[in-house]
Parts: structure tokens; sequence; C-alpha cells
């Protein structure tokens, strides 16, 4: 390991990640993992700010604290709110995350960066609601049974 890369255990990263967002800075985190493709890819730099409460909604992408892996991070979107806790899951995930409760949610992204471009999240959200609303649409057709009846 390079002589300038300090190891740290999962205990002080969250603290210092809990230290940082409690001074309601903005800090920078590196994505690894899979789960949010395609919007989100390894390597991603995410920016994660602390808003409140009443500003986290449907299709945001947010960072919460997990025993689930080594980092003790996860960074998901938004699928609904409840009275103390979000429903979760990664884009790239087939099932969605246990309930996670206010408490645990670090914050929420503001801001990524891939190869020194800036995305845009909001336009993930976006595309998020069409494809909802597509299959809202595909769900309301197949109740009808129409797609059985136009196949003949």
């Amino acid at each position: 390991m390079p002589e300038n890369i300090v190891s740290l255990n999962r205990k002080v990263k969250m603290g210092l990640i809990k230290q940082a967002l409690g001074k309601k800075e903005t800090i920078a985190l590196v994505m690894q993992g899979k789960s949010m493709e395609p919007f989100l890819r390894e390597g991603d730099y995410l920016f994660i700010s602390k808003c409140r409460l009443q500003d986290y909604e449907f299709a945001d992408i947010i960072a919460f604290e997990t025993n689930a892996t080594n980092m003790g991070l996860i960074v998901h979107r938004i699928l609904n709110k409840r009275e103390d806790y979000f429903f979760t899951k990664g884009d790239a995930s087939l099932r969605r995350d246990p309930p996670v409760a206010f408490s645990k949610v670090l914050g929420k992204l503001i801001t990524v960066n891939r190869n020194d471009k800036t995305l845009g999240v909001e336009k993930s959200k976006n595309y998020i609601m069409l494809l909802g609303s597509y299959l809202r649409v595909f769900w309301f057709y197949r109740q009808l049974n129409l797609f059985g009846r136009l196949r003949r």
C-alpha cells in the first residue's frame, strides 16, 4: 500500500463521514459496486449533502448506514417514505432493501462527477418517474387483458 494511503476501519470511516455532514458540509465519496448502474458507475465521485427530513422525496438517491457492507454505507434510491423510515433499492437490484430508519440516513446525492464531467441528478429522477408511469400503464393494460386480445 502506498505510504500516503491510510487504511481506516469502518467505525472510523463512518465517524468521519458523520462529523463532516454534521457540520453541514458536502462530502465526496467514490462509488463502489454495481447496484446503481447504469446511472452510477464504479469510480464516480458522489457528492453527498445532509438535508432536512422533509427535503427527501421519491427517487432521491441517499447514502445510509448499514452493517451489510465493509464500508458501512449504501447509496440507493428512495422508493417510498413512511412514518419513520424509507424503502430504498439499487437501480440494478431486483429486490428492495430492508426499511432504512431516518436516523441511519447520512445525506442525499446532489452531484455526480464522472471523468471530470458533472452529471445531473434530476435527470435520473425524471427517468425513474417516466419508467414508473410506463409500468403503471403496462399494469393497467395487463389488468384489462388487452395485450392478449391485441396479439390475435
